[in-house]
């Protein structure tokens, strides 16, 4: 059989899926939005000046969503077929490692390289304000539509030679990401030591945020070789994750799955917990005893978390008393807000999902173990790894908010800020508690954890965002009072939105849970006798 026929096939079975057109239009409604947001920013700027901010802002996000691109498409798609045992019957053909490979990678990409075609011609709507040029325009969509491939390719080959849906997420997201900014990094250390002679520009290269910075044409004229270089570099190492895919697919297909999250084997074990640990938390919720995973979780945030006050401190060895400003307290609690709260959706919207995979739900709903305390053990296991690391960001933000106040040249700048500060550590609380209820329901109805993920960043943290930005173009706020009312709208919508998300989902856990981990066992409509659902 020839590689081409199976490619096809696979083309065409997914392009007939709901899903591949509902991402496609959430795609491209995502990035009309957000130009209509930076234009109601910029309302009143010149042309020139409007168009070359969007077009970098627009392309930071859409980078953004190639590089996670691999661990939502394609990291979990061979593991899955190693946990349903059909990995091996593919085996039993004349195909070979590169067949299976390429077929997977257009079954599972489709969707993501139909996003991407769906918001590459919004970020041509700068080229028609003016400010950017034909050739920026063109020289960004390589790198996007490059990354994307090197993304995908990444998370295919960590599915091929892991044998744990989480841990071939958690590999490319880690590889993806530390070459994006570790290159970078490791640049700005060595021109900060100035010790060194000679031109280390090349460290960068591998980097796709590097091709990024030189897409812009005032950067591309400065340095042509290092844009083509670094996406020469991007593009090699994404062929050499998929030969390495190729190769391991057909090696490690006979690996058994460890025991997961959703497995009946993960029943006897915590692992990276003392036996005397296991009792403990057994007496404490069995749930939580079930999902729990000992000190290693909460040791990997930590240390994310001193991984970035680490570089915080770097630049602030850097540049000192230019880097100690409001702009930069506010840009520091806004990505650490960001990050823990898509932290959080990911852990919570995940282990239901995986024991309803793996069969383990069933079993534990025949226990007499009640809804509300598998709610609870879930949010026991949610404040084990993420109430320290909390409470120490909301200590930051208050030393920041200390600092911005004493630096603030007016009191009603400083009201201002504690205002927007305040404002923003509410929502963020109220956002949480909504993500561990819509987390822990989606994760139950969905068809797999990566969809719930989503649907959960779309249902708490996207729609406020839309549901205010039409609230903003139909009563903006203008005058001396237009910053206080847009914290109001911020205020109200969220909080409003996370209110009711946090019901519908709350209600649904304690009237339907039994119901809904029990459907995918439930006869079809106008079938004969019980048949597992996809």
């Amino acid at each position: 059989m020839h590689v081409l026929p199976i490619v096809a096939r696979e083309l065409r079975v997914g392009a007939r899926r709901s899903s591949s057109y509902w991402l496609r239009a959430a795609a491209g409604a995502g990035a009309i939005l957000a130009g209509i947001w930076w234009l109601m920013i910029a309302r009143g700027q010149p042309a020139a000046e409007i168009g070359p901010p969007m077009f970098g802002f627009m392309g930071v996000v859409i980078l953004l969503y190639t590089l996670l691109s691999g661990i939502l498409f394609t990291a979990d798609c061979l593991t899955r077929e190693k946990r349903e045992g059909t990995l091996g019957l593919l085996f039993l053909t004349d195909l070979n490692g590169l067949d299976i490979v390429l077929g997977k990678l257009a079954a599972t990409s489709l969707g993501a390289v139909y996003g991407a075609l769906a918001v590459i011609p919004i970020l041509g709507v700068p080229l028609l304000i003016g400010g950017v040029t034909a050739g920026d325009f063109a020289r960004m969509t390589l790198v996007i539509l490059n990354t994307l491939f090197f993304s995908l390719t990444v998370g295919l080959a960590f599915s091929a030679v892991s044998r744990s849906g989480r841990r071939a997420e958690q590999a490319t997201f880690w590889l993806v990401f530390g070459i994006t900014a570790g290159p970078p990094i490791v640049w700005f250390v060595v021109e900060s030591a100035g010790n060194f002679t000679g031109n280390w520009v090349w460290i960068m290269t591998p980097s796709p945020g590097v091709a990024l910075f030189r897409a812009f044409d005032f950067a591309y004229r400065a340095s042509k070789h290092t844009y083509w270089w670094s996406l020469g570099c991007v593009h090699l190492l994404a062929w050499l994750a998929l030969a390495c895919a190729s190769l391991a697919a057909g090696r490690f297909w006979q690996d058994r799955p460890q025991p997961s999250r959703g497995s009946t084997e993960a029943l006897g074990v915590v692992r990276g917990a003392p036996r005397r640990r296991r009792g403990e938390l057994l007496e404490e919720n069995p749930f939580l005893w079930l999902i729990a995973a000992g000190w290693r979780r909460p040791a990997v945030v930590w240390a994310v978390l001193a991984g970035c006050a680490g570089t915080w401190g770097a630049f602030y060895w850097r540049w000192r008393a230019e880097w100690l400003n409001p702009a930069v307290y506010f840009l520091t609690m806004v990505l650490l807000g960001w990050l823990m709260k898509f932290w959080l959706a990911a852990e919570v919207s995940r282990p239901l999902a995986e024991q309803r995979q793996g069969g383990t739900l069933e079993l534990v709903l025949c226990t007499p173990l009640s809804v509300a305390e598998i709610m609870r053990g879930q949010a026991l296991a949610a404040v084990r790894q993420f109430l320290g690391p909390g409470l120490v960001i909301l200590g930051v933000l208050f030393c920041f908010l200390l600092a911005i106040t004493r630096d603030v040249a007016s009191a009603g700048d400083a009201t201002l800020w504690a205002w927007v500060y305040l404002v923003g550590a509410g929502v963020a609380l109220a956002d949480m508690v909504a993500v561990y209820y819509v987390g822990m329901w989606l994760g139950l109805a969905a068809k797999s954890p990566q969809r719930a993920f989503l649907g959960t960043v779309m249902w708490v943290f996207l729609l406020p965002w839309v549901l205010m930005l039409g609230l903003g173009v139909v009563s903006s706020p203008q005058g001396e009072g237009e910053p206080y009312g847009w914290l109001a709208i911020w205020a109200g919508v969220s909080l409003v939105a996370d209110l009711i998300a946090g019901s519908w989902a709350g209600t649904n856990l304690t009237n339907a849970f039994r119901a809904t981990a029990a459907g995918r066992y439930s006869p079809k409509a106008g079938g004969g006798g019980a048949s597992p659902q996809p």
